[in-house]
């Protein structure tokens, strides 16, 4: 796994188990690789990855007593401290094979992977919209969803990884973003195909 965090500053750490490091940490009888990024404690202990692993018994096989399957338990590995707690507020970004973990948006880390399978769930051409875009979008599709309300606007941006500051953020720069271009000739009358911002303008918190 390579695991790349980026930091306000221009820093950018890369972290390459398959650089520099035996191709067999754990040794021969090691069968499967168990990586854990903890950003349950990220505010707490900095951002931690944990690696176990799967060894198999050259011995007598431990067979399971319904399908007669081998078995190999998870043995704890090592944890690595990727960055350190003091770093975490300078932290903007966090990729995982390429692949972006969390981004950084008025102030707080955006659960990024959260927050795309809500953007592939509920918008529609969303690779033409901005993240901001999406994050207004979603917050007016996840409150007119049953047991939620614009009363709790915190509880509507967990659902897609989001917290207040950086829903906020994503809304004031959706609002001052242009508008596409295509607007209706004046003497066509109003256009009924408006931005779909304007239809959250009352729904959305202050």
């Amino acid at each position: 796994m390579k695991v790349a965090i980026s930091y306000d500053n221009g820093r950018v750490d890369v972290f390459d188990d398959s650089r520099f490091t035996a191709a067999q940490p754990f040794g021969g009888n090691a069968m499967l690789t168990n990586y854990e990024l903890r950003f349950d404690r990220l505010g707490q202990t900095g951002l931690w990855m944990c690696v176990h692993h799967y060894d198999i018994d050259p011995g007598p096989a431990q067979a399971d007593s319904q399908e007669g399957t081998p078995k190999a338990s998870r043995s704890r590995g090592w944890q690595f401290l990727l960055a350190e707690r003091d770093e975490i507020p300078h932290v903007v970004q966090i990729k995982a094979d390429e692949k972006e973990l969390a981004f950084r948006a008025g102030g707080e880390l955006v659960d990024a992977a959260r927050f795309k399978q809500m953007v592939d769930l509920c918008i529609n051409d969303a690779s033409q919209k901005s993240k901001a875009q999406c994050a207004v979008e979603l917050f007016g599709v996840l409150s007119r969803m049953p047991g939620m309300s614009v009363a709790d606007p915190e509880e509507i941006c967990s659902r897609f990884g989001f917290g207040l500051k950086a829903y906020d953020e994503a809304l004031s720069i959706s609002a001052s973003a242009p508008r596409a271009s295509g607007g209706q000739n004046p003497e066509e009358g109003p256009d009924e195909s408006k931005d779909w911002m304007e239809g959250l303008d009352n729904e959305v918190p202050d």
